[in-house]
């Protein structure tokens, strides 16, 4: 277990062939919801604006499952602290889920959403990669 915590968040970012986890104080990763089987992300416009190799095909690479909660905790804490210091100034919710780039703070509110209309979504941290045209997959987030 303790493989997947290093925090490598140092580390020169290497060409991105392959899905990395850079530990937990890192952002380089993307999180995303899931719900009876379907992924919620950002439209894929938004997506391909976001990376110099955005495609419309994507993939996506969940971390390791016993990195999940562990990652869930960090990036809610982070979430109520930045909406805390937030509230009564902007509509910090509905910027997080519109606009490109928060895409740790627009699985939360989304998932809460869901969850308070009684359904059971699941928010998923993990890599997203853009399959190129030669096949290969570029992995900008993760």
């Amino acid at each position: 277990m303790t493989d997947f915590i290093t925090n490598h968040s140092w580390d020169i970012r290497t060409p991105a062939t392959e899905p990395q986890f850079w530990g937990l104080d890192s952002h380089d990763l993307h999180c995303w919801v899931e719900l009876d089987g379907k992924i919620l992300d950002y439209p894929l416009k938004t997506l391909e604006k976001c990376s110099g190799h955005g495609t419309k095909n994507l993939k996506y690479v969940p971390f390791h499952k016993d990195l999940q909660p562990l990652l869930e905790k960090k990036w809610r804490k982070d979430y109520e602290y930045k909406a805390k210091e937030l509230d009564g100034y902007v509509d910090y919710q509905t910027f997080w889920v519109v606009n490109g780039g928060f895409c740790w703070y627009r699985s939360i509110i989304i998932a809460d959403r869901l969850k308070s209309k009684g359904l059971n979504p699941k928010i998923v941290y993990g890599s997203l990669g853009f399959v190129q045209k030669d096949g290969s997959v570029y992995y900008e987030y993760g």
